[in-house]
């Protein structure tokens, strides 16, 4: 997978602080909103897909999403709660308090999908993750 920040952007704004007695990075996403994460899950993330996030709203709520590259060429888009938790394909992450940018560890919670949504979900996913044939 792969995933390149701009480097012609300016920086990200993160600040530290503490949120609920927790010591925390607000990270600052586009839109003008920010995530919360834990500073061990922020630096494990910020390593292995950047820094750059992006603020998707769906509904009532606001994401942390980004665009990755995977090793098949394909593109698709991962959330951050999915990266910290490391939910699989048959897994859906709820945030307790229903704030979808709160990404405390504490705060976050995985569901197993059931039924025909998780079969067709996983399928999906065992076929991009499956190495596709080549044709010369």
């Amino acid at each position: 997978m792969q995933t390149r920040d701009r480097h012609d952007l300016p920086p990200v704004v993160t600040r530290e602080g503490f949120h609920l007695g927790t010591r925390v990075y607000f990270i600052g996403l586009t839109r003008g909103h920010e995530a919360i994460v834990e500073p061990a899950d922020w630096h494990r993330v910020a390593r292995d897909y950047g820094q750059r996030w992006a603020a998707t709203a769906t509904g009532n709520h606001v994401y942390a999403r980004k665009a990755v590259r995977h090793e098949n060429g394909t593109v698709g888009v991962v959330t951050l709660a999915r990266v910290i938790t490391g939910a699989q394909p048959d897994e859906r992450v709820i945030a307790d308090n229903g704030n979808a940018l709160d990404l405390r560890r504490c705060n976050l919670e995985k569901k197993r999908f059931r039924g025909r949504v998780a079969r067709a979900r996983l399928d999906r996913w065992q076929q991009r993750e499956s190495p596709q044939p080549t044709t010369a």
